[in-house]
């Protein structure tokens, strides 16, 4: 059975901690909300401070032991220590990002995290307060993808540069070099980021990269070889909400956005080997997350009142 609590605020994004034990909650205002998901108690809130145009959250996420939470706005990362309840780090990026909100990934085994800087990566210990820098490329830069392998030994890097928006750099850390380069090709439509893709590392050699024009693709990302395919094409459902599609860490399920009835907000899990529905909501939800491995989905529900006005909150429910 579900619960739900009433949130007030810009509610913009929800993300689900590795353990599952916690969820974030980032607004458009600049402000986040931590719960607990087993007692559904707010732990831990705060609101920084900048112009309307720089302060929304668009990136965030938990280290591997829930003791960190880390958000991007303000042309920085912020991290916060959930034991100490208060910010401890704020890391300025290179304004070769172009964005306020930019990806950054924490590392699955150690409180360390890869934050994008121009042409080069920042590397930063939390435990120690160390930063390292990682040399890139000329031309890097605008990161729109950067996720971390499950043993922290790879990563990988996409960029919406037009001259390199169509491949996937998957980097060796310990050579610090460029250990495969994946071809990306999409269908060029005006107007539109037709280029955009998501990927989760889900195994010791594969990558899966959910490219959102039309399909999910499988390689391995030692070699850059194609292992399978799945086109959107090829299932029963209209999709919408593409950038807000997430991938299971074992790549076998998937977050679709649906179009129906022209209402964008809901989703469903679905297993790609079984070919069958996992959970459908039936809410007007803004975002979700889901953890199979945690057997949880969490939603930002809305509820629309007189106008504009409306409810939100936030539902935690079990997927099986």
């Amino acid at each position: 059975m579900s619960t739900e609590i009433k949130i007030t605020g810009t509610n913009q994004i929800v993300t689900l901690s590795p353990k599952g034990d916690l969820v974030a909650i980032g607004g458009y205002d600049g402000s986040f909300k931590i719960y607990d998901t087993q007692s559904q108690k707010l732990i831990f809130k705060d609101k920084v401070k900048g112009s309307v145009r720089e302060v929304p959250i668009f990136k965030q996420g938990f280290s591997f032991d829930s003791r960190f939470y880390a958000f991007s706005c303000l042309h920085k990362v912020f991290i916060v220590d959930l034991i100490e309840s208060k910010i401890i780090k704020e890391i300025v990026f290179d304004e070769k990002e172009r964005m306020y909100s930019i990806s950054f990934a924490f590392f699955h085994n150690s409180n360390k995290l890869i934050i994008p800087d121009g042409y080069k990566l920042i590397v930063y210990d939390i435990d120690l307060n160390v930063a390292d820098h990682f040399e890139l490329f000329e031309g890097a830069g605008s990161t729109k993808d950067l996720v971390i392998s499950k043993d922290d030994k790879y990563f990988a890097y996409k960029s919406s540069n037009h001259s390199i928006c169509d491949k996937q750099y998957i980097y060796d850390f310990e050579k610090k070099e460029v250990k495969t380069i994946i071809e990306l090709p999409y269908e060029y439509i005006p107007g539109q980021q037709m280029f955009e893709s998501y990927a989760k590392f889900i195994s010791t050699d594969e990558i899966a990269i959910m490219r959102i024009e039309n399909r999910i693709s499988y390689f391995n990302f030692k070699t850059g070889e194609l292992v399978k395919e799945l086109l959107f094409s090829s299932l029963d459902y209209k999709l919408a909400n593409f950038s807000k599609m997430k991938i299971s860490n074992k790549g076998n399920i998937v977050l679709l956005g649906l179009d129906e009835q022209q209402q964008l907000g809901n989703y469903l899990l679905f297993d790609l080997e079984k070919q069958m529905e996992v959970y459908k909501n039936k809410l007007d939800c803004l975002n979700c997350d889901f953890s199979i491995e945690n057997n949880l989905i969490v939603q930002i529900k809305r509820i629309w009142l007189k106008g504009t006005q409306k409810n939100e909150f936030l539902t935690i429910d079990k997927i099986y």
